[in-house]
C-alpha cells in the first residue's frame, strides 16, 4: 500500500530540509521503501558508480557508463582505437603486476549479528572506525577541501550498519536510546557512514564495492575492512565525502547528466583531492614519481603516453604504499593512471581551457561502456 497524500507532502518536506530517507521513515512511522519511492520521484535516482567486469578488472575510475558527447565536446588529439586497446593492454598488465602483490581482504566483520557478546564487539569496532574517519579529517587539514570538509562534517559522523532486511537499510546496532537521538541530528547535519560486513558483499545495491556515496540515502557507504594502508582508506573516504558536500551544497554538477563535462569535473576534482591527501602520506613522494615519469614522455597526446608508462612505474607508484588487499588492487590501478594521465596534461597542455577539456576527454575515454557496468551510487 502507498503512502497517504498527506504523507507523501511530509516527506517531501523533510527530504527537502536534508532528512535521510532512513529518519523520514522513522520519523512518520512508514517503511523505508515507501519514502524511498518519494525521493525518487522528487530528485531522480542518480546512477553514477561502476564496477570493472570480469573480462578486464582495471578501470574502476568514475563509476559510471553514458553515451559519449557530441564530437565538438572532444578535443581534435582524441585517441584512435588502435591506441585504445594499447592503452587497454598496458594498463591491464600494470593491474595484474600489482594485484600479484595483493594480500586476502581483511573484514572486521564477517555477518550481522543480532544478540549476544557480539553486539557489543560490533559497537566497538563501528566506535573505532567512526574515529579513525574523523581523525582523517583532522590529520589533512593543510589542504583547504579538507579544512571544509570538517568544517561542514567534523564531529559530525554518525556510524551505522547495513541491513539486507527490507531489500537494503541501515540501522544503529547496540546503542542505547538516549544516544540515538544524537546520532540521528549527526547524521541529519553532518554525514551518516553505513558500514557492511563481509556477508553483505555482494548485496545489489553493494556489488562489492568497497566505498561509495549513496546520494539516494545521501550517505557514505563502507567496508568494514582493516587496510593495510590508513593513507588509502582516507583518500578514499576524503574522496567520496567530497560528494557528499557537493550533493548537500547543492552544486549543479551533483546532480548532471552521468559523463557529462559537468559529471566528470566533479569527479576530477574528486581525484585530485585524493592525490593530495596521497602525496601528504607519502611524504611528498607520490607527486614526485608523478612529475618524473611525465616530465620524461615525449608522447604526441596524453593517450600515447598511457601506452608508453611501463607496468613496473604503476606497481614503483603503489610501493609507496603498504601493499594493497585484493579488492583494492583495481581501485589502486584506475587511481594511478587517472593521476599520471591529468599530471601528463598539466605539465605539457599549457592553455587551460583546453587541459580542463582534454582532462575530461581523457575521464570519458578511460570509461568505456564494454569495460563497465552500471551501479547505482556515486
Amino acid at each position: 500500500m502507498g503512502l497517504r497524500i498527506e504523507v507523501v507532502q511530509q516527506a517531501r518536506a523533510l527530504l527537502q530540509q536534508g532528512y535521510s530517507v532512513r529518519q523520514v521513515a522513522e520519523r512518520l512511522g512508514c517503511s523505508r521503501k515507501d519514502v524511498e519511492k518519494v525521493a525518487i520521484a522528487q530528485s531522480g535516482l542518480r546512477n553514477t558508480r561502476l564496477t570493472v567486469t570480469c573480462a578486464l578488472m582495471l578501470l574502476l575510475i568514475a563509476w559510471l557508463v553514458a553515451p559519449r558527447r557530441h564530437e565538438d565536446r572532444v578535443p581534435a588529439a582524441s585517441a584512435t582505437p588502435a591506441t585504445l586497446s594499447l592503452m587497454d593492454t598496458n594498463i591491464l598488465a600494470a593491474y595484474e603486476l600489482i594485484a600479484a602483490g595483493s594480500i586476502e581482504d581483511r573484514w572486521l566483520l564477517e555477518k550481522e549479528v543480532f544478540t549476544g557478546s557480539e553486539l557489543a564487539h560490533e559497537r566497538n569496532v563501528l566506535a573505532r572506525l567512526k574515529d579513525e574517519l574523523e581523525g582523517a579529517l583532522d590529520h589533512y587539514t593543510t589542504i583547504a577541501e579538507v579544512r571544509a570538509l570538517k568544517n561542514r562534517f567534523g564531529g559530525q559522523i554518525a556510524p551505522s550498519l547495513f541491513s539486507d532486511f527490507g531489500g537494503g537499510s541501515s540501522k544503529l546496532i547496540g546503542i542505547p536510546g538516549e544516544e540515538i537521538a544524537t546520532l540521528s541530528k549527526k547524521a541529519r547535519s553532518g554525514i551518516e557512514v553505513v558500514f557492511y560486513p563481509r556477508s553483505h558483499a555482494q548485496h545489489p545495491r553493494l556489488k562489492g564495492q568497497h566505498l561509495l556515496y549513496d546520494n539516494l540515502w545521501r550517505v557514505c557507504i563502507m567496508a568494514m575492512l582493516d587496510y593495510p594502508d590508513r593513507t588509502w582508506r582516507d583518500a578514499a573516504f576524503i574522496h567520496e565525502l567530497w560528494h557528499a558536500k557537493r550533493d548537500r551544497d547543492g552544486a549543479a554538477s551533483a546532480h548532471a547528466p552521468p559523463l557529462s563535462d559537468s559529471w566528470i569535473s566533479e569527479e576530477l576534482e574528486a581525484h585530485a583531492l585524493q592525490a593530495q591527501v596521497m602525496n601528504i602520506g607519502t611524504a611528498s613522494k607520490y607527486r614526485k614519481l608523478l612529475e618524473q615519469t611525465v616530465s620524461h614522455a615525449p608522447a604526441r597526446t596524453v593517450h600515447d603516453f598511457l601506452t608508453t608508462v611501463p607496468p613496473t612505474t604503476f606497481r614503483m607508484l603503489d610501493t609507496l604504499f603498504q601493499q594493497p588487499m585484493r579488492g583494492e588492487a583495481e581501485f589502486r590501478t584506475a587511481q594511478y593512471v587517472l593521476n599520471l594521465g591529468v599530471a601528463w596534461l598539466e605539465h605539457h597542455q599549457k592553455n587551460q581551457a583546453r587541459q580542463e577539456q582534454e582532462k575530461i576527454a581523457l575521464y570519458r575515454s578511460i570509461v568505456r561502456p564494454h569495460t563497465m557496468t552500471v551501479h547505482p551510487g556515486r
